[in-house]
């Protein structure tokens, strides 16, 4: 395999701004061609980990989101993590555990996982923030502006496969990055 280092200064860590809630954000990077194909598969991946992370931390409230840098060929799923305890290292650890073990899919896992992510797409497209993020995005890149309208049937294509590949190169327990926000 071709390896070169991860830059890391081209994914910047934002916290959200919740005041009187510990936060816990956990960024899983790695390798990622840089696709709308990939970045759907990265869609979907998030969706099964924010899932997994539900059942595996059922106080937290739990958002997964996916982020790929085209330039730099990186992928990142960003794990925020909010309530009373997620400051404690037990949850920390439990959150990357279970994030990590988000491994195969079956068929009826992958049909749900994808639909979901297809919904919340489309829900995001109704607000002026999910369309600023694909025009930032296309313009960032330069790309065109039609790709959020064809991501529909891109997440539609997302395979196991393409799933699988992913969580193996980005869900690394041992190159996440952690920020924890105590409750003020």
């Amino acid at each position: 395999g071709n390896h070169h280092p991860v830059d890391e200064s081209a994914l910047p860590v934002t916290l959200p701004p919740r005041r009187g809630v510990a936060t816990l954000t956990l960024a899983f990077r790695g390798r990622a061609e840089p696709t709308y194909l990939t970045l759907a598969g990265l869609y979907v991946l998030a969706e099964q980990v924010e899932g997994a992370l539900a059942i595996a931390l059922p106080d937290a409230a739990v958002v997964v989101t996916p982020g790929l840098d085209f330039e730099a060929g990186v992928g990142e799923l960003r794990v925020t993590l909010a309530g009373a305890s997620v400051a404690d290292d037990a949850v920390r650890a439990r959150a990357i555990e279970a994030s990590t073990a988000v491994g195969s899919l079956s068929p009826s896992a992958l049909a749900v996982a994808r639909e979901a992510a297809r919904a919340q797409h489309l829900a995001r497209l109704e607000t002026h923030a999910g369309w600023l993020d694909w025009l930032a995005r296309a313009l960032r890149y330069d790309h065109d502006t039609g790709a959020a309208l064809s991501f529909e049937r891109d997440l539609r294509g997302v395979t196991a496969t393409r799933v699988e590949r992913l969580a193996a190169a980005l869900l690394n327990a041992n190159h996440v990055v952690s920020v924890a926000q105590p409750s003020e």
